[in-house]
């Protein structure tokens, strides 16, 4: 790729009719980045949905067994601190991970 800074012109040509994405923007660095940072909220997000998912079957079960009890009252007590519960067990495991995502993405000028 050109190094040298490009004249305003050549970018932003007067009477163009579309702007050069190519000359800006290194498209292929672009995508890695984007799929790199779906890929880590995946990573970070997964654990808690399936928790909260697990945690929604024994609340349905326990509504079913025992109908006097009010599960969905419970719910919103419990999926709010059990979801934070998993993200502080979770992060320490995906700090490294973080980490070096964040320095690659130090290399995008």
């Amino acid at each position: 790729m050109n190094t040298q800074p490009l004249a305003e012109f050549e970018v932003f040509p007067l009477y163009a009719s579309s702007i050069p994405l190519d000359k800006l923007v290194n498209m292929d660095y672009l995508i890695k980045m984007t799929s790199n940072v779906l890929y880590m909220g995946l990573q970070i997000a997964s654990p808690v949905l399936l928790a909260t998912l697990g945690q929604d079957i024994i609340l349905g079960v326990i509504s079913k067994t025992a109908p006097q009890v009010n599960v969905f009252q419970l719910s919103f007590l419990f999926k709010p601190v059990f979801g934070a519960a998993i993200m502080v067990w979770i992060l320490p495991m995906l700090i490294n991970i973080i980490t070096d995502y964040y320095q690659s993405y130090t290399n995008i000028f």
